[in-house]
């Protein structure tokens, strides 16, 4: 253990709250020595009472909590424990002064700085519990790990008559290693409901991720609905009728992302819309045809040339959008005014990856005038080029731009109307990119697809073993590494359905859950695989579909 994380240790030992005694009583208080707990991620701190002592939960256990920032969290395990003790009266706001005993108070008091945004402590005796953080995304942590220390029945939402509801006496410092936990999924190859998406926020913040990143457009499907431009929505969302007779179509009103979004930020997760472009394209093509290339003003471009169809029958296709067209910024400027409007998200997702897009651009007499103009000295700028037009206008907006490994590698850093800002960030999906030099100049999160591409085969320890951070990184490009995501990518060819994608996320996330999370000195796959034969037993509880 590090000595700065040992002398927090022994100052929190020394300055915290110790219960007393037997259930509820005000008897000897419990020895807390060093030991485990069976929660995923793993916390950063744990002792536990050294003779087994333990609260146990009852019809008249309270819920408290003294500041506004606990507030939610309370509600949350309130509903859990509403479960087993379906007469609960629900939470109640205290003053600082009262502390009952059975009871949970989540406070702030108590609370340093040394948690950070997303850390708690939690200290469990028999006659009460104390839940302390700084910021509503720590209280909600403290309660996730509350609730995992609860016997995996609680998930049932009833009365299991013969279940002791306790939980062990401990006492838990925990905080995050990286800011960005984040989980892909791909509403664009196979539309995923809005209640499938509320429902895949709980199982998030229950493993504490802070990221859901929304997969919104693509070759496949648009799924958001634009005002400005509603031939987006109506019309990209609906596949080929003929070539794709049983795919379901669909896309989320604004309504429908509102009431998403509100939940994330109640749950601590930041919610990243991804408008992809310049390439996976298509569906935008079909719906607006006149963004795509032509090769003269009076050859005009149709519908029928881009087909929505399943990514199976068309993995890739070279249709891109027309970089050199202005019309075209004029509407992706308004698509992005409309998504910044919309998500509070701190980042703007715009794709960038597998532009195959030299035939269409070479071929444009839009972009021949560009090339002769200056603007760019060949078809092979034109990528770095859009992005930097793209980025600028977020910028202008107070976002900022992130893109998948490509847009850094088409980047051309010795040209002003080609160089990205230092504020943009890159997502690495390929093995390889690590061992670019400049990979880590910037802000990146790692989604390398052979450990951390769910829609993979890949075994469960090859994605534990990730580390998003390795120690050959200097600490100034450690400090570049944001975090870690998952991606889950629904363009699987067959047996697609709400429980096929899930059982590809659980339980992998788990394993991406502690990656993000927990130190790496604590990281022990053997142990991670004990814990979680126990969260499977949660998660069937749950009723979550589980796959290898």
């Amino acid at each position: 253990m590090p000595r700065s994380a040992l002398v927090a240790l022994m100052i929190w030992a020394a300055a915290g709250v110790i219960g007393c005694g037997d259930e509820h009583s005000a008897t000897r208080g419990p020895e807390f020595v060093p030991g485990a707990v069976d929660v995923v991620p793993r916390p950063v701190q744990v002792e536990v009472d050294a003779a087994g002592g333990l609260f146990v939960f009852d019809d008249h256990t309270a819920v408290r909590y003294d500041d506004a920032a606990a507030r939610t969290a309370a509600e949350l395990l309130d509903g859990v424990l509403r479960g087993p003790f379906p007469a609960r009266t629900g939470p109640q706001e205290i003053t600082r002064s009262q502390a009952p005993p059975n009871a949970v108070l989540l406070t702030t008091d108590g609370a340093d700085s040394g948690l950070g945004p997303d850390g708690y402590a939690l200290e469990v005796t028999s006659d009460r519990i104390r839940l302390l953080a700084l910021t509503p995304a720590g209280f909600v942590h403290g309660v996730q790990t509350l609730r995992q220390l609860l016997p995996p029945e609680v998930e049932a939402g009833a009365p299991a008559p013969g279940v002791v509801w306790s939980v062990p006496n401990v006492r838990i410092r925990d905080w995050p290693r990286f800011g960005w936990r984040g989980l892909l999924i791909d509403t664009s190859r196979f539309f995923l409901p809005k209640d499938f998406l509320l429902r895949e926020l709980e199982l998030l913040a229950l493993y504490k991720l802070s990221v859901l990143h929304l997969h919104l457009t693509d070759d496949q499907g648009w799924r958001l609905e634009i005002d400005a431009y509603p031939a987006l929505h109506e019309r990209g969302s609906q596949w080929d009728a003929e070539r794709a007779p049983d795919e379901r179509g669909g896309y989320y009103t604004k309504d429908d992302m509102r009431e998403i979004l509100a939940r994330a930020s109640a749950l601590g997760i930041e919610v990243v819309p991804e408008i992809d472009m310049p390439g996976h394209s298509v569906a935008a093509l079909h719906a607006m045809p006149e963004l795509a290339c032509r090769t003269a003003p009076d050859v005009p471009r149709t519908a029928e040339e881009f087909p929505i169809i399943p990514w199976n029958q068309r993995p890739l296709s070279d249709a891109v959008l027309c970089v050199c067209d202005e019309h075209v910024y004029t509407v992706l400027q308004a698509v992005l005014d409309e998504v910044i409007e919309l998500f509070p998200s701190r980042f703007i997702h715009v794709g960038g990856d597998e532009v195959a897009q030299l035939r269409e651009w070479k071929s444009a007499y839009l972009c021949r005038e560009l090339i002769a103009q200056g603007v760019v000295p060949s078809a092979d700028h034109l990528q770095a080029y859009f992005e930097k037009r793209i980025e600028d206008h977020l910028l202008a907006r107070g976002r900022r731009m992130i893109a998948w490994d490509e847009a850094l590698t088409t980047e051309q850093p010795d040209r002003p109307n080609e160089r990205l800002s230092g504020d943009a960030a890159f997502m690495f999906w390929r093995d390889l990119m690590p061992a670019l030099d400049r990979l880590y100049d910037r802000d990146v999160i790692a989604v390398p697809y052979s450990r951390l591409y769910f829609d993979y085969p890949t075994a469960i320890e090859r994605g534990y073993q990730f580390d998003p951070a390795p120690g050959d990184l200097n600490p100034e490009q450690a400090a570049h590494v944001l975090g870690a995501q998952a991606a889950m990518w629904t363009g699987f060819p067959d047996g697609r359905s709400e429980q096929h994608v899930e059982a590809h996320i659980f339980p992998r996330l788990l394993a991406l859950a502690e990656v993000a999370w927990s130190p790496q000195e604590l990281r022990d796959f053997g142990d991670f695989e004990r814990r979680l034969g126990v969260q499977q037993r949660r998660l069937e509880a749950l009723g979550v579909a589980l796959g290898p």
